[in-house]
């Protein structure tokens, strides 16, 4: 293969200087405002979660197990070409990827493709990515606070995985960020969860049918005027919960899920419910309950009303028990 693009250098300097670049920016900064700097985060994102199984939801939808090999089977670059920072990703002596989504031809570049016709191997230039789906009306960007707390983390032990529960996204208001995100048709892209999940598929109009209830959270959860100081901790573990529906509800898989809608509602009903409390919860703790509606609605039974109400109200019961009991 010719090759005709160049490796972009990474020494071990570079992550404190993103790291203090990142801390000027705003909360979020799209594409449009720094593309060559949230391409080369969204790289080293995506390099960060390639081939790590807690993490990558990348391969599956290549077609790639991670449990058919012993370690990581991925090798990868940063790379540029002409005015784009890319990265490059490759298994050795495999022969073929099988993208398992129409929509890769808007991520691949053509550079994936060897000269037999092959996808050999993946090459993303995140800047293009974002000018693709523009088109479709979503907006690209980072979310600073985000990538600090996972790729870019000083301690990589410490890294937030955001595909699993985690008390720091319950401390840090996830649910806020998720609720501007949405009101703005925005898409946070730096990770495998984020092209796997939100990418493949994603269209304007799945945000836009929600709308109202985005304002109805916005007015009900981070009214700047509620004085919920009394309940602190169970506010966020329900906001929190409230932010794991949007998440859901910004992945096509799920536009629209009335389901997630249904426990939306409930949830800003018991959101008020809560305010009335007189104690609060000493620590921040999700009830197994909680684990076991997330399950339910991601499951094949997200559809019988019944059982979702009777799930949630266990979920409504140990909140307000940590309130009361």
């Amino acid at each position: 293969m010719n090759r005709i693009w160049q490796n972009f250098p990474t020494p071990p300097h570079l992550k404190d200087k993103l790291i203090s670049k990142i801390k000027e920016k705003g909360e979020v900064f799209s594409f449009l405002e720094e593309p060559l700097y949230a391409s080369l985060l969204t790289c080293l994102g995506l390099q960060f979660e390639m081939g790590n199984r807690e993490w990558d939801r990348l391969s599956a939808t290549m077609g790639i197990k991670l449990e058919d090999f012993p370690g990581n089977p991925w090798k990868s670059e940063i790379i540029s070409l002409g005015q784009e920072i890319g990265i490059r990703l490759w298994i050795p002596d495999h022969l073929e990827f099988k993208p398992q989504h129409p929509d890769f031809s808007l991520i691949l570049h053509p550079l994936s493709i060897n000269e037999e016709g092959l996808l050999d191997q993946i090459v993303i230039f995140p800047n293009q990515v974002a000018r693709r789906y523009a088109q479709r009306g979503l907006e690209l960007v980072i979310v600073s606070k985000w990538a600090l707390s996972s790729f870019l983390c000083s301690s990589q032990e410490h890294s937030i995985n955001y595909l699993k529960t985690n008390k720091w996204e319950i401390e840090n208001n996830y649910a806020f960020d998720q609720v501007q995100l949405l009101r703005k048709h925005q898409v946070a892209f730096f990770g495998t969860h984020d092209l796997a999940d939100h990418l493949l598929g994603g269209q304007k109009e799945g945000f836009t049918k929600n709308q109202e209830l985005y304002e109805e959270i916005q007015t009900k959860l981070f009214n700047p005027h509620l004085n919920r100081d009394s309940t602190k901790n169970l506010d966020l573990i329900l906001r929190y919960f409230v932010g794991v529906l949007m998440d859901d509800l910004a992945q096509p898989v799920w536009y629209a899920s009335q389901p997630h809608i249904n426990l939306i509602e409930q949830s800003l009903r018991l959101f008020e419910k809560i305010g009335q409390t007189k104690r609060d919860s000493v620590q921040i703790e999700l009830p197994q309950s909680f684990h076991n509606l997330i399950k339910i609605l991601r499951s094949k039974l997200s559809h019988n009303v019944e059982v979702l109400n009777e799930h949630f109200k266990l979920f409504e019961s140990d909140l307000l028990c940590q309130a009361n009991c």
